[in-house]
Formats: structure tokens, C-alpha cells, sequence
């Protein structure tokens, strides 16, 4: 196949996942994964393109958010490339998503699950009290610790009083947010943040059902997640249509 520019063609991988889609015979595994079978020399030509396409996602991923400074590049590479692999059978663009997107989404959650598992070991243990000392300070906080202390609290109120699924779901949430923060240096607003959740998949009823729980169990911890008077109620994001 010819040699592809640096920028990422969305037609030219979209075209390539549906031929790829429609040459693939596959059988399920054991937990119900399709696996392609028999493959042809044609669908390995299309699985190395693609491939070569995504790794562009994943490396602009990879940079953008700063997943380098936790993990070696390369293995985050061959983890993102491998997270999207496992997906192109199913991209399906009748959901509204590009492939660009599709494979963005997929990296960005990999990705984020992977260097936050492994930056665990590295977490300090954080106090209430440093992080009202930071904020009311006449002092310019340093945003990037201010966040990680946060982060860090967050996660100690999730681990403390859920479970399950909800408990995975709120760390995740509670990362996301952190990583807003980080990156925007500021609190801007609800909107805003949503928006940035949304970059990751989760719906504005997910942040605001987390937001809730949080405050059940710590309300002093709102000086740092809402400091807005901004009303955001009847507020919908694009994945978010339930809450119209």
C-alpha cells in the first residue's frame, strides 16, 4: 500500500476497517471475543495499515497527556496499540463515531488505567488540612501537586465507602478530574469539566452522580471541585441525552 502522510486520514482508515470487517471470518473465544481465522494475505496487509494509522492516535495520546513521564514510551505504545487491535472489529460507525475518535477513546481509558495503576506505588498519603492550607493561601498554589493531593483524597474517600463496579467507576471519574485540573490550572467551571469527562466516555450524569457521593461523605472537599456559581442544571453534553 502507499506510504500515508503524518496526519491521520479518517477515510482512508474508515474505508480499510470496513473492508477489513467484511473480508474477516472469526469464531468467539471462551469469554465471547470474536477471533479472526484463516487470515489472507489481504487481511494482514489491511491489519499492518491500519495499525500504522493508529499508532499515530496513540502516540498523539500519548504525548498530549503526558503518559511518558509515568511508563516507558515504548511499552505505552505497544499497550495502546495492542487496547485498539483488539477493537477493529468493532468499530461500528453507525454510533456516530469516527474511527479517530473510536480509537482515542479506546487509548485515552487504556492509557490513563495503566499509568495510574502504575504510579500507585508513588502516591503520598494526603491530609484534609493541606489541601484547605493550599487553597485559602495567599500563596500561588503549585496546581500540579494541589491535584495530585487532591486526587489522592478522592480516592481514599472512593476506597473507603464503595464497592464494585460504582468504586472502579468513581476512581476513574475522580482521575479525570484531577487531570482537568492539571492541565487547565484552574477550575473553569462545570461545563468545561464535563466537556473534558466526556473526552474519556463519561457522561455528564456520571460526574454529577460522583460529585453527589462525594459530597455525602466529605462536603468540605467542595471548595475544591465547586467553586462555581455557575448553574448547570438542565446542562446536556453530546453523550449525555438522558438527562434533557
Amino acid at each position: 500500500m502507499a506510504t500515508r502522510k503524518n496526519y491521520y486520514d479518517e477515510k482512508y482508515v474508515y474505508d480499510m476497517l470496513i473492508e477489513y470487517q467484511g473480508l474477516v471470518e472469526t469464531v468467539e473465544d471462551e469469554k465471547g471475543h470474536k477471533i479472526v481465522v484463516n487470515k489472507t494475505y489481504k487481511i494482514e496487509q489491511l491489519e499492518n495499515a491500519i495499525t500504522v494509522e493508529v499508532l499515530k492516535v496513540v502516540r498523539a495520546i500519548i504525548f498530549y497527556y503526558g503518559y511518558q513521564k509515568y511508563m516507558d514510551y515504548q511499552e505505552l505504545e505497544a499497550i495502546g496499540i495492542q487496547a485498539c487491535f483488539q477493537n477493529y472489529l468493532k468499530f461500528d460507525p453507525t454510533l456516530g463515531f469516527s474511527s479517530f475518535n473510536f480509537f482515542s477513546i479506546i487509548v485515552k481509558k487504556c492509557l490513563y488505567g495503566t499509568t495510574t495503576r502504575n504510579s500507585k506505588k508513588r502516591r503520598k498519603i494526603v491530609y484534609m488540612e493541606d489541601l484547605g492550607d493550599a487553597i485559602h493561601s495567599s500563596v500561588p498554589p503549585d496546581v500540579d501537586r494541589l491535584a495530585e493531593n487532591l486526587k489522592a483524597t478522592l480516592i481514599d474517600i472512593v476506597d473507603s465507602n464503595f464497592v464494585g463496579k460504582k468504586r472502579l467507576k468513581y476512581k476513574q471519574i475522580a482521575e479525570v478530574i484531577c487531570d482537568y485540573i492539571k492541565k487547565t490550572k484552574a477550575y473553569i467551571s462545570k461545563t468545561d469539566m464535563y466537556r473534558f469527562c466526556g473526552s474519556y466516555s463519561f457522561r455528564a450524569s456520571d460526574v454529577r452522580e460522583f460529585l453527589q457521593a462525594i459530597r455525602d461523605y466529605n462536603p468540605e472537599i467542595f471548595s475544591l471541585v465547586e467553586n462555581t456559581k455557575e448553574n448547570t442544571d438542565g446542562i446536556v453534553d453530546p453523550g449525555d441525552e438522558s438527562d434533557e
